[in-house]
């Protein structure tokens, strides 16, 4: 059935890959539901989509059913690039609940959330701690507030001690001694927030610098680094750490929309003038519509780079950002492997009296031609989103990667040969699953 077989991993079968998920405690639907729906109502991966009139606004609700079924709004487009041509996207309203780990052997959580939660007093407090680390950077505190929070509101009962809550899933040391906190002052010293410590506001920088994640911030703290002006001389910090850290108050600023149309416009218009069949796309949160990011996500791809040709893509993107240092578009980059450079970037003042523009990260990626789309949808996200329809591409039967989208044999789990796909929409309808505009596809707890 199929002309090439490839192997996932060993000894696995494509039963497998679906019941992995629930051993994971990610409840996957064991049939899929259509369901017939008006006013335009159409579910899409166990959330409910709402539009209205022409116009369309966009609420996401939790489908306490958790039936994976079918998708949104049809008519939207992935735009390309240029700039010029591109509308300020439509205006959505976008509510949802995080999908819940659930183990229905777990007699602390219950399938369905009780609406009138006897622990909101905690859970508040719990929600305003995780706006504290999200505001700090720091993404796997917030997190495991989330998911704690998620856990508490599925418990029946009215919660008399952090011990008794230390019982229920996803909650630590940690977090039971706050819950003790909160139980006898009705909220949280860390939530009221005392003064994080010159320690901390250190740690919270540190883990923003890429690839320091919380133990390497961890392990520079401990060579007792009190500053990053200590910190810039480790012998183990990269040249491009050392270049954010030297420019840490410059990076430390948002990108506003305005500003990365401008980046992103002046990046094709370079390469349009080097040939006119160049593919260029921004993804990430700009693509979703953010009116602000930290950094811009291109991906690049042309018909002449071929899968085969790693290096002549490599050679490319090597000498594309040399051209734009040379331009003074570029004030610095650095490889990051093959197919990608960070580039830093700033754009140039009109004239000499103009104040110089911040500095910005700009991560240019280039592809093979018949991978772009996949990277596009997978660079685009977010991850919640991702996952989701990654899930949904194996009940199917399908792989799905940035890489590749490729039939599975239900036999014996392999993988067969990768689809052509030209477009996003030409994913989707492999997968039976209607369009979703980039812009709805937010769903990670705010």
């Amino acid at each position: 059935m199929f002309s090439t077989i490839r192997p996932l991993t060993k000894q696995k079968t494509y039963t497998h890959y679906q019941h992995c998920y629930l051993n994971n405690l990610i409840l996957t639907a064991g049939t899929l539901i259509q369901q017939t729906t008006r006013s335009n109502d159409i579910n899409f991966l166990g959330r409910t989509v709402r539009s209205f009139g022409s116009f369309a606004k966009y609420k996401i609700s939790k489908n306490e059913d958790n039936v994976s079924s079918l998708a949104t709004k049809t008519n939207s487009k992935s735009f390309r690039v240029p700039i010029d041509n591109i509308s300020d996207p439509t205006d959505n309203e976008i509510k949802f609940e995080n999908e819940i780990l659930q183990n229905k052997n777990d007699k602390n959580i219950t399938d369905k959330f009780d609406p009138k939660n006897p622990n909101k007093n905690i859970t508040d407090v719990l929600r305003e701690l995780a706006k504290k680390e999200r505001a700090a950077g720091d993404i796997y505190r917030e997190r495991a507030y989330h998911i704690a929070i998620k856990s508490i509101e599925a418990y029946p009962k009215k919660i008399e001690s952090g011990k008794e809550a230390r019982q229920l899933k996803f909650i630590g040391s940690s977090i039971e001694m706050k819950i003790d906190e909160i139980l006898e002052t009705g909220t949280c010293s860390y939530a009221t927030g005392c003064p994080d410590s010159a320690e901390r506001q250190l740690f919270n920088v540190l883990i923003k610098i890429p690839r320091i994640g919380r133990i390497k911030a961890l392990k520079y703290m401990n060579k007792g680094y009190k500053t990053l002006e200590e910190l810039i001389n480790d012998p183990d910090l990269q040249p491009d750490q050392k270049y954010i850290i030297e420019h840490i108050n410059e990076f430390g600023e948002k990108i506003p929309r305005w500003e990365m149309d401008l980046l992103q416009e002046y990046i094709f218009r370079t390469l349009k003038q080097l040939d006119n069949r160049f593919l260029v796309e921004a993804c990430g949160s700009f693509r979703r519509g953010a009116k602000f990011s930290e950094s811009l996500k291109i991906v690049i791809s042309h018909p002449d780079f071929k899968e085969n040709a790693t290096e002549s893509i490599d050679d490319f993107l090597k000498k594309f950002v040399s051209d734009l240092k040379i331009k003074g578009f570029c004030t610095e980059y650095f490889p990051k492997g093959f197919y990608k450079y960070l580039a830093i970037c700033r754009i140039p003042p009109l004239s000499s009296k103009e104040k110089p523009h911040l500095r910005r990260k700009i991560e240019l990626r280039a592809v093979p031609y018949k991978n772009f789309w996949l990277t596009v949808l997978a660079k685009t996200g977010d991850e919640v989103f991702y996952k989701s329809l990654q899930r949904r591409s194996l009940e199917k039967g399908f792989h799905l990667s940035d890489t590749m989208l490729a039939p599975i044999d239900p036999n014996n789990g392999m993988v067969g040969e990768p689809l052509m796909v030209n477009s996003e929409n030409d994913i989707f309808k492999i997968l039976d699953t209607r369009y979703l505009a980039p812009e709805v596809r937010d769903w990670k707890s705010p």
